[in-house]
């Protein structure tokens, strides 16, 4: 997984308004939740453990949280599709 969780690109996902000074963790946590199931269809307990919680008390928004995760998946993505399967592997007897 990438390690710059606290930089966000915002060509996924237009910026929110609301940053998550006026939120609980949870009401926040809730949002990007939310987010990701628009987007991708998955809800975060799906996906990879993200540091959410440093996140959210470093004042990063819904959005730039969702930006994080999605860029992170498309990393991930982009890593399995360079790897080359070996077709001679044979399942164990």
């Amino acid at each position: 997984m990438s390690g710059s969780y606290h930089q966000h690109n915002s060509s996924y996902i237009s910026p929110e308004e609301n940053s998550n000074n006026t939120l609980t963790f949870t009401e926040w946590k809730h949002r990007v939740n939310q987010q990701m199931l628009q987007h991708i269809g998955m809800e975060l307990d799906e996906l990879p453990d993200f540091p959410y919680y440093d996140n959210y008390i470093d004042g990063n928004s819904t959005t730039g949280m969702t930006n994080i995760i999605m860029e992170d998946i498309n990393q991930m993505l982009d890593f399995l599709r360079d790897i080359e399967w070996d077709d001679s592997v044979q399942e164990p007897p």
